[in-house]
Formats: structure tokens, sequence, C-alpha cells
């Protein structure tokens, strides 16, 4: 694996766990971190929020510098189709017995930018970014 291949997924991984962190500190559990299904693509966080009954599939995406653009652009509507094609076979490989009752199902977005100059990363969240209409 190159080197620049292996920083990516470091700085990956790190933005997954800073996100996993923010949907903790609001009250979600996290259900699962990157599950793949065959080689259809991965769900990078599974979150319920237990008192709101909300369900949220969360793609995360993270850069050092924002010269490509918000983070949050590189979900395009067919990384949006690839994630709620996930999603639904998350929910019928899953159950309703893990997460109890679900009320609302959300798809959201985080984006996280690493910044040289900052000391503290760039962290947005986009709730209900898209659905699955």
């Amino acid at each position: 694996m190159s080197q620049r291949r292996t920083n990516n997924k470091r700085i990956g991984v790190l933005g997954e766990k800073l996100a996993a962190g923010l949907y903790q500190n609001m009250g979600f559990s996290i259900l699962a971190q990157n599950w793949r299904f065959g080689n259809t693509g991965e769900l990078d966080l599974i979150a319920y929020h237990p008192e709101d009954k909300t369900l949220c599939f969360v793609e995360v995406k993270t850069r050092i510098a924002t010269a490509l653009g918000n983070a949050a652009e590189a979900v395009t509507p067919k990384k949006q189709q690839q994630i709620i094609g996930l999603a639904n076979r998350y929910l019928s490989s899953a159950g309703f017995d893990e997460v109890g009752h679900i009320q609302e199902i959300q798809f959201d977005v985080v984006a996280i930018c690493f910044n040289t100059e900052a000391l503290k990363p760039s962290v947005q969240r986009y709730p209900k970014a898209f659905t699955c209409d």
C-alpha cells in the first residue's frame, strides 16, 4: 500500500472516531462502524438515539485541507444511492430487536477538515443531508 493511501486511511479512521464521539455526546449509541455488505461498500457509522428513536446512517468525509472543496460535497447522488442500498441491507439483516422501535431513519453527513494551521479540526454535521425519496 502506498504511503499516501496509508495516510488517507489513517486520516479517515481518525475522522470516523471524531464523528462517533460527536454522536455519542449527542446521546446516540453507535451500533456499528464500517459495516460492510460484501463488496458493495460500507456504512461508516450507524447510530441510534433511544429517546428520539432515530436511526442514523452517517457518512463521514475527512480532508486534510479544503483545497478540494468541502468534504460533504464528495457525497454525490451516486454515493447517496449506494448508502441507501446498504442501509436497506443493514435493516434487513439486523432485525429490529437490536434497536427497538424506530420512529425515524435519517441519512447524515459529517465533514471533517484537518487544517495544519488550526489546533482543532473543523467538524460540520449535516443532519438529514439526503433522503431515500
